[in-house]
């Protein structure tokens, strides 16, 4: 489903006021004497009034009715000038969402993409496109769509660069400085591969790179904290019920300790083991059995994160664990007594805590943060 937006407020000077535009009342300006937004008292429904420049529309412009542009409706002649009514959409201009340094979600950004590159693909079918665009032209509504505007929004200062549109080259030019806007950090690694493309102007066909846009919309987007949650915990958890089912009657290993509490913390450290001696190695192939699973990703700020940051990253996530807990072994002579069973314990339930922290913050945990690493989609 769409992520649908929160609109911006709406102008509006007074719902009485008594000016007349044509059959529309006037409530207010985005622009004084070029945008004005007004109401049909008729047909109740808000419109905005662009000032007609040197050129009207066209009629394949006037007779568009996709949702990526805004509908015409009418045109509009005072004593001196003459404007084009067109249906207006409660939403937010595009360029507000990324000023400032902030970024979208790519679980928005790419409904967005596809649907500029849609329109995009169908206004040079009817000859419809504009010759220029900027991201002042883009305009998202509030059910969460990307829609084209005929003339840039005035409201943002100060302007965005506009760009020609009359080739694949400049459409490319245009898409990529919208997805420039994506949060960068929590890119999948699939879209990472086709924004890279779409920089570079790799594709050939405007319906290529629409298709392709397109086909981004099935893949997973965002790490959710179940999936994060199954990958830190489904492997132990599934290989510890075994092992203490298998080792319960197990005379050596009920000799450990005198509860079967006891024991299963024994199991429990021993499993944890058994996973860091496994995911040791794993550093060399850039990735865990648990993530190729989950199809998890780890990345810095660009890129896959390389060999010896995934090095360090395991040895800020087990060391922490081992070393207290191998202290604590030493000084009670390698038996577990209760002493050394509840020190241990506090241990494991500190290191739990930053897993649970992992996993409500599934981008990024502690340890991430610490080494400077992102978990995304493959």
């Amino acid at each position: 489903m769409r992520p649908s937006l929160e609109p911006v407020a709406r102008l509006q000077t007074s719902a009485e006021s008594a000016l007349l535009l044509g059959p529309y009342r006037v409530t207010g300006e985005v622009s004084p004497g070029t945008w004005i937004v007004a109401v049909d008292p008729v047909l109740r429904r808000r419109v905005w009034l662009l000032r007609r420049g040197a050129s009207e529309p066209s009629q394949a412009r006037r007779d568009v009715a996709r949702p990526g542009r805004l509908r015409w409706l009418q045109k509009v002649e005072t004593a001196d000038l003459t404007w084009d009514a067109f249906e207006a959409m409660d939403g937010v201009p595009f360029r507000s969402l990324v000023t400032g340094g902030k970024r979208v979600s790519w679980s928005s950004l790419r409904y967005w993409l596809e649907d500029l590159a849609s329109e995009l693909w169908e206004a040079r079918g009817d000859g419809t496109g504009p010759d220029e665009l900027s991201l002042d032209h883009v305009w998202i509504a509030a059910e969460g769509r990307a829609v084209l505007l005929d003339e840039p929004w005035p409201s943002v200062e100060p302007g965005a660069e506009s760009m020609p549109v009359g080739d694949i080259a400049g459409q490319q030019r245009f898409l990529s400085t919208v997805a420039a806007g994506a949060e960068s950090t929590t890119l999948p690694l699939h879209a990472r591969a086709v924004l890279r493309n779409l920089e570079q102007g790799r594709f050939q066909k405007l319906s290529f790179l629409t298709g392709t846009l397109r086909g981004l919309l099935d893949r997973p987007a965002e790490v959710s904290r179940a999936i994060r949650a199954g990958s830190v915990f489904m492997l132990p958890v599934y290989i510890w019920i075994l092992t203490y089912v298998g080792c319960y009657q197990d005379e050596w290993m009920r000799r450990q300790s005198d509860s079967p509490g006891g024991l299963a913390l024994v199991l429990l450290f021993v499993v944890l083991g058994i996973i860091a001696v496994i995911q040791l190695p794993e550093w060399l192939f850039r990735g865990t059995a648990s993530g190729a699973i989950f199809r998890l990703a780890v990345v810095n700020a660009k890129r896959l994160a390389d060999r010896p940051t995934l090095l360090k990253r395991w040895v800020i996530v087990w060391l922490p664990l081992f070393v207290p807990v191998g202290l604590i072994a030493w000084l009670t002579g390698g038996a577990m007594s209760d002493a050394g069973l509840v020190g241990a314990a506090i241990v494991l339930a500190l290191w739990l805590t930053a897993v649970v922290h992992a996993v409500m913050h599934p981008h990024r945990g502690l340890h991430d943060r610490l080494v400077g690493t992102w978990v995304v989609r493959r």
